[in-house]
């Protein structure tokens, strides 16, 4: 069985490291079952496709380790749903309600009336991390969807597709120096950030919340030894644990973000603003 490797092991405590901060500088929104937008809709509804029924946005919070900048609601704990009014919740007789956090929507054991109205209260990632061999072909060939903010016409995000912002991490280059003191060796990890949003003001906050983590230490987790966190289906796992946990539990080694530098800003297609953060990463490694 081939094991995770150093390189898997740094892009997945990157997108953790980053969605925790992100999470932490409140880049995140609530949900509340009697929230109106400008367009008289209201985004609570889930909207029925096929067996599923779908929110207006995928990623929702599942991280039980936010630390809520002050003044900030904390994000909502996904309990359940009201159909028809009527509160059911996770997992409980009659529907069997089951959340989806990475597709954004809830699933049935029994599916309940078609002429029901289904509604979720439930808090989404305000900007999403991924990794650029597992999306890049979505980024340069597919539509991006908007977000109802901005919007109100644009069709429901189905399963995996992406909502703007998002923002891509790419390992680019390596090197090492080795170490003198007592063996192992310095890992040199060159990682561009490429962020993408619908809106200048937006990809601008989150370069700056990236940026913000310059000269900081990792404390990395080797996910060669962590516990599921999601299942298949998106739900929590029964073996989860949150990124501090784990941090403590299942420590790798130290991830020092040694230099960053915002190299390039542009606007694709007049449609897409675009700015490109690269850093050096050093990972100190034992004999």
């Amino acid at each position: 069985m081939i094991n995770i490797s150093l390189t898997s092991n740094l892009k997945y405590n990157l997108k953790q490291y980053f969605e925790k901060a992100f999470l932490d500088g409140g880049l995140f929104t609530n949900i509340h079952k009697t929230d109106i937008y400008y367009d008289s809709s209201n985004p609570s509804v889930l909207q029925k496709s096929g067996d599923v029924y779908e929110s207006m946005a995928n990623e929702w919070v599942y991280e039980q380790d936010v630390i809520t900048p002050t003044g900030k609601e904390d994000p909502i704990a996904v309990s359940g749903v009201y159909i028809d009014n009527v509160f059911h919740a996770n997992d409980s007789a009659t529907y069997g309600p089951k959340p989806d956090y990475i597709r954004g929507r809830y699933t049935f054991s029994t599916l309940p009336p078609a002429s029901s109205v289904v509604q979720a209260e439930f808090t989404y990632k305000d900007c999403k991390i991924d990794y650029v061999d597992s999306t890049i072909n979505n980024i340069l060939r597919s539509q991006y969807i908007g977000n109802p903010d901005y919007d109100a016409s644009s069709p429901f995000p189905s399963g995996l597709d992406r909502l703007l912002p998002v923002a891509i991490i790419e390992p680019t280059a390596r090197g090492f120096n080795p170490r003198q003191i007592g063996g192992g060796k310095i890992i040199r990890e060159y990682i561009s950030v490429l962020i993408y949003s619908a809106s200048d003001y937006e990809r601008d906050a989150i370069a700056d919340a990236v940026y913000e983590k310059v000269r900081s230490v990792i404390e990395a987790v080797d996910y060669n030894d962590a516990p599921e966190i999601l299942t298949y289906n998106g739900d929590i796992a029964s073996t989860y644990k949150t990124y501090t946990q784990m941090q403590t539990d299942y420590a790798w080694t130290k991830v020092y973000i040694d230099n960053m530098d915002i190299v390039e800003r542009e606007l694709l297609n007049g449609m897409i603003y675009m700015t490109r953060v690269d850093m050096m990463v050093k990972i100190y490694i034992n004999p």
